[in-house]
């Protein structure tokens, strides 16, 4: 137990948070700080922005350790679409080229790839699966010589399910392609390694599992790449620094900061470097896991038990080291309405996904919510 994280939230006003689909609660420690620095801001703006940036630098070695990569391969854009867009179109991909991803992929990372197929005659050849269960072994057999890009979620966002990217990104480098993931609905809950795994792009935001505001994405890119990649937004700090003289003929810089065209999303940041902070106070991504695993078995066991089906967050063709906190159960049309409306009457968030009903348990939720979920259930 680790009730340490639930004291990190402010009143839940009298609502569970089983949804972890758009907004989460963020944690006091966001709010805290945000409130501060807005108040610096309003009294004393410009003058405050080196200690801000200073903020902004620790926020990213926060982040580079939840993430296990290095500070320097992580860049800030407005949002997880706007970062994927990035990869999609600064990679340099050429008529031809195939890109490979899941049918049931986020919108938001499956319409740049899209449009790229549009715009650029790449072939984007997305992977069919049987009743919302992905197999990485059936994914890894598309892979071919023509395959510069794999894109796909880590963990999908209607059932939890996990793709093994360690298998995958073996699979790609074998034919000198890349794997780009979208890591949205994994980050912050399920223990992750940029380095072990062999993702070559990470693409996230902020405002689900990491319990951050809305308005900032996550770009995280290996070094060697970040040279290669084309920045598709251009601004001063894409190629120096404000006070640099402009040249026709400069390239933008080999850093990280080439994706970070103009002024940083300070707030956004300022907020997340706080919910990081209350992340490690509560013993880490491993820690928070355990919690939210147990409360998501519970949740699953017991929906089971009252006829309620599941899907399976498991591989179908690999291995995933951590099984997601996702639940989303399926029923019989009439019944899944009839808990989605009881649900909606007890004020206890939840998505509709899959034909069925997505909850989420978060390491701040308690066994007596979980308890209240599975009653309601008994009811309907």
């Amino acid at each position: 137990m680790i009730p340490s994280f639930r004291k990190a939230f402010d009143s839940f006003e009298n609502r569970i948070h089983l949804n972890n689909a758009g907004v989460t609660p963020i944690t006091l420690e966001a709010k805290t700080a945000i409130s501060a620095w807005a108040e610096k801001l309003a009294r004393e703006g410009i003058l405050i922005l080196d200690d801000l940036f200073q903020v902004f630098s620790e926020s990213k070695s926060r982040l580079s350790k939840l993430i296990d990569c290095d500070s320097e391969e992580v860049a800030y854009t407005s949002t997880c679409a706007a970062s994927i867009t990035q990869a999609a179109f600064g990679l340099h991909l050429q008529p031809g080229d195939e890109v490979i991803q899941w049918e049931q992929e986020y919108p938001s990372n499956a319409y740049p790839w899209i449009a790229l197929a549009k715009q650029k005659g790449i072939q984007l050849t997305r992977i069919a699966s049987l009743d919302f269960q992905i197999n990485s072994e059936l994914l890894v057999s598309k892979i071919s010589s023509k395959t510069k890009v794999v894109a796909l979620s880590w963990v999908q966002f209607q059932t939890g399910a996990q793709s093994d990217l360690k298998k995958i990104a073996k699979a790609c480098h074998e034919v000198g392609a890349l794997l780009v993931v979208d890591a949205i609905q994994g980050l912050g809950i399920l223990p992750f390694s940029f380095k072990a795994t062999g993702v070559d792009i990470l693409c996230a935001g902020s405002h689900k599992w990491l319990c951050s505001p809305l308005g900032l994405g996550l770009l995280v890119m290996k070094k060697e790449l970040i040279s290669q990649c084309q920045p598709i937004l251009h601004g001063a700090f894409t190629y120096g620094t404000p006070e640099d003289e402009v040249l026709w003929e400069k390239e933008p810089v080999d850093q990280i900061g080439r994706f970070e065209p103009g002024s940083p999303p300070v707030l956004p940041v300022v907020g997340l470097n706080g919910s990081l902070k209350a992340m490690e106070q509560a013993g880490g991504v491993k820690v928070i896991w355990e919690k939210a695993n147990a409360l998501s078995n519970q949740l699953r066991q017991g929906l089971k038990s009252v006829g309620f089906q599941a899907y399976d967050s498991q591989d179908q063709g690999g291995n995933v080291e951590h099984l997601s906190p996702i639940v989303t159960l399926n029923a019989p049309e009439q019944r899944i309405n009839a808990f989605d409306r009881e649900l909606t009457k007890h004020h206890i968030t939840h998505a509709l996904r899959a034909g069925g009903i997505r909850l989420s348990p978060h390491a701040f939720n308690e066994e007596a919510e979980i308890d209240e979920v599975i009653k309601i259930a008994r009811r309907v």
